[in-house]
């Protein structure tokens, strides 16, 4: 009906359907668990960068804010000298 064929393998009972050995149930854990730490893994990178960026822009925030205020100031010089000559 499912078209697999049973054996036994290093003593155990495994199951294959055509000539490949299908994993047991043991065998799907592992898999699964190495995807879910490698997702892990890939997510707390992600969250590293992200953290990473949004310091960088607060960092250009500021400076940015800082240059304006510096132009401001350079700016009023100018008209405060106009006005004197």
């Amino acid at each position: 009906m499912l078209g697999l064929e049973i054996g036994i393998v290093d003593n155990r009972l495994r199951f294959f359907h055509l000539d490949s050995e299908l994993p047991d149930a043991e065998e799907l854990i592992q898999k699964l668990e190495r995807a879910v730490d490698n997702l892990e893994a890939r997510a707390e990178e992600e969250s590293r960068r992200a953290e990473e960026e949004s310091r960088r822009a607060e960092e250009e925030f500021m400076q940015r804010g800082q240059a304006e205020a510096r132009l401001a100031d350079a700016l009023a010089e100018l008209e405060r000298l106009k006005q004197r000559s």
